[in-house]
């Protein structure tokens, strides 16, 4: 099921931050083949590393990332909670329910702005607590958690979930403003070619938890099959903020328009 909304005027107007998720989830443990097999969130755009354009995007979020343990140690980068699929490299669907369940279980590390602020706030909903990491079955847990656990909380009703190889993170978040509409599970960006980019968009955290729940199993399972019963609110890309950079030329393509943009 899905419906088309208008992106907003203008991608620079500042997101209203009462109305926007408390958490984010960045998937950023591939094995980035088509780069052949290089750092994908550390490559440099901008002057800064892939993942901390996304991580800016999101600040005052709750920020759960996935992926390799040296993410955690590079100097002034934000806070956050950095996790692993177990094993690793089983799909971004398994890297999901491992942040999923560090949310969930508490062990996410509140960044340091004030709740609010930021691209993150909104309502937080009970769901059912899942154990700490270390008492999981070893087949569908989180391998382990680099920041220090906090104690256990209410789930945020609403999460980004979001691509580290996303350039133009805040854009992104600013076309995804305003709520998910009422009947609606999640709403995501949809590129030019009518494709939906599921990891430029924002969930119902229960529907995420939900959908996780219906797989079988979630090791070696796609996007398509975890959201195949979710109710998606489509919002268009109209000025292109959901570019992934997953290609050598992609990334030297993006470089040089913005040479010839600043000049």
């Amino acid at each position: 099921m899905a419906d088309r909304a208008h992106p907003a005027a203008s991608t620079t107007t500042a997101p209203d931050a009462a109305a926007q998720p408390h958490a984010a989830i960045i998937l950023a443990g591939g094995r980035a083949t088509r780069l052949d097999g290089a750092d994908k969130a550390s490559v440099e755009v901008d002057g800064r590393m892939l993942l901390d354009h996304v991580l800016a995007a999101v600040e005052g979020c709750s920020t759960i990332v996935v992926g390799p343990a040296h993410l955690a140690h590079e100097p002034g980068r934000g806070a956050m909670t950095l996790v692993r699929e177990d094993p690793p490299f089983t799909g971004p669907v398994a890297a999901i329910e491992a942040a999923l369940a560090a949310l969930e279980g508490g062990t996410a590390r509140e960044s340091g702005t004030v709740p609010g602020e930021g691209n993150c706030a909104g309502t937080r909903t009970n769901l059912p607590k899942h154990p700490p990491a270390s008492t999981m079955p070893s087949s569908r847990h989180p391998a382990e958690f680099v920041q220090p656990s906090l104690p256990q909380r209410d789930t945020p009703a609403e999460t980004w979930l979001l691509a580290c190889d996303l350039p133009r993170a805040a854009e992104v978040v600013a076309l995804l403003s305003t709520p998910i509409p009422p009947g609606f599970d999640a709403a995501v960006l949809v590129d030019a070619r009518g494709k939906r980019q599921w990891l430029a968009g924002r969930y119902r955290t229960a529907s995420l938890r939900s959908a996780m729940g219906a797989l079988p199993d979630t090791a070696g399972a796609s996007m398509r099959q975890l959201l195949a019963g979710i109710r998606v609110h489509e919002v268009p890309d109209e000025v292109g903020a959901s570019v992934d950079l997953d290609t050598w030329a992609a990334i030297d393509d993006y470089r040089s328009k913005r040479e010839d943009t600043n000049g």
